[in-house]
């Protein structure tokens, strides 16, 4: 899931725009929501009540638009509104790492959820490859191998470490299969299309 996009919570002014509604009504349509969940993201601080006009009523502005944007896209995408909360406060670079870990996160809960579809449409073929899997992490070596994959996401790209994890994964691959060709996806099979994480 991107969420590359989401940028900043609110601390700018809160001048009024044109084109955009200033009551509470009218901000709730305007992003699509409910006037009770406006009220809730008030209640727990996330989003802050504007002051109230001349004539008692509150009027909301662009960057409040804005900011219930930014909210309803992380509540979405199942962000606790206690972290919502607490990223308001954050500097633009804490708040793009806690983006990219909310992403991570977003990706590794729609990898098991792929997994959970499988056992579910296909009960009777899904299980050879776990246990296949299974196989693979009993090895040390072949262990460490998957270490090394999941810390190169850190690595810069010119580091020699990756060259050296490359080779590693190609000997394993070839020890393994007995080729140098990497086994290829059964195109008649459903299960890699529910298996296979697509590229972010």
């Amino acid at each position: 899931m991107q969420l590359a996009q989401v940028t900043g919570c609110g601390r700018a002014s809160r001048e009024q725009q044109p084109g955009v509604p200033g009551s509470f009504v009218q901000l709730a349509g305007y992003i699509g929501v409910s006037i009770k969940t406006v009220r809730v993201y008030h209640d727990k601080g996330l989003l802050p009540e504007p002051d109230r006009d001349a004539s008692g009523y509150r009027r909301y502005g662009a960057n409040d638009a804005v900011d219930l944007i930014k909210i309803r896209t992380l509540a979405e995408a199942g962000v606790p509104l206690a972290r919502i909360r607490d990223l308001r406060a954050a500097s633009d670079e804490e708040f793009r790492q806690a983006l990219g870990e909310i992403d991570d996160e977003l990706s590794a809960r729609i990898r098991g959820l792929q997994g959970i579809l499988v056992f579910a449409t296909h009960p009777d073929r899904a299980v050879t490859p776990f246990h296949e899997q299974a196989e693979i992490l009993s090895d040390p070596a072949l262990r460490q191998l998957f270490l090394g994959y999941d810390h190169a996401h850190d690595l810069d790209a010119d580091d020699p470490r990756l060259d050296d994890l490359a080779r590693r994964i190609a000997e394993a691959n070839r020890e393994r299969y007995g080729s140098d060709e990497r086994p290829g996806l059964d195109t008649g099979s459903e299960i890699p299309a529910l298996t296979v994480t697509r590229p972010r």
